[in-house]
């Protein structure tokens, strides 16, 4: 009892906190819920832990649910605190801002795919956050991203897929270093190497039907994801140098 009236009083502190960022208590008390649903329960609900979580959510619109699911993700990765976890979960939503990409679009994309960020993010998940914006500005999903990712590293349909490309397109379609970067987790890189192996926008208009979806099956992908990366890939290529310092 006692225990829940402390959180009660942390609740009610952080929403009056919040209150002109137009943060409810219900709002709070849902943070609150993930905090302990995700962190290991009661203990981990402290009012530090409620405000800093509160203050993502009020500043970049990150769901309070998702910022209690991507702190216990990144400090399985390499995150040493949950002070870590928040600090890099608002660094990520500045740079999904300098790149024009909403962050709660971003923070979403990311904790929904729970599965892929175990298995290849590292150093805290950055690279899979910077992974998910270029995939938004290319106009995909972060799961068709991730499933990709996943396809290429099945080694022998991949290859077969890329040789069977390469034969309709008559020219070498090679994988290989977009599966390297799919193993080492560079999941951004990846999509790069997959647009430069595609080639330009010309060059796909002037594709045919089983050319374009041996192409897109090549790199795990279907025909209109392929056909939005490949129309958007300027906007990956031509970031301004204020993006680009906010990248490191």
């Amino acid at each position: 009892v006692a225990e829940a009236g402390k959180l009660q009083s942390s609740i009610n502190t952080t929403a009056m906190e919040f209150s002109l960022l137009g943060v409810s208590a219900e709002d709070v008390a849902g943070i609150s819920a993930s905090i302990r649903d995700n962190m290991g329960g009661l203990s981990s609900a402290t009012s530090e832990n409620i405000s800093a979580m509160t203050q993502l959510s009020a500043l970049y619109g990150i769901s309070g649910e998702n910022t209690g699911i991507l702190a216990v993700q990144m400090m399985a990765v390499g995150a040493s605190s949950v002070d870590a976890a928040t600090a890099q979960m608002e660094s990520v939503a500045l740079l999904a801002r300098a790149n024009g990409v909403a962050p709660a679009a971003i923070m979403n994309d990311v904790a929904g795919a729970s599965e892929a960020f175990a298995g290849f993010a590292k150093d805290g998940g950055k690279n899979m956050f910077k992974a998910a914006i270029a995939a938004k500005k290319l106009g995909v999903e972060f799961s068709s991203i991730v499933t990709a990712a996943e396809g290429l590293l099945e080694f022998e349909s991949s290859i077969e897929a890329s040789m069977e490309a390469s034969m309709l397109l008559g020219r070498n379609i090679n994988t290989d270093l977009a599966r390297q970067m799919a193993f080492t987790g560079d999941i951004e890189g990846m999509q790069r190497e997959i647009l430069r192996q595609a080639g330009s926008e010309a060059d796909f208009n002037k594709m045919n039907v089983l050319q374009r979806k041996a192409l897109a099956k090549a790199f795990g992908l279907s025909v209109s994801e392929m056909s939005s990366m490949i129309s958007n890939q300027e906007k990956l290529n031509n970031m301004t140098a204020g993006e680009k310092r906010t990248r490191d």
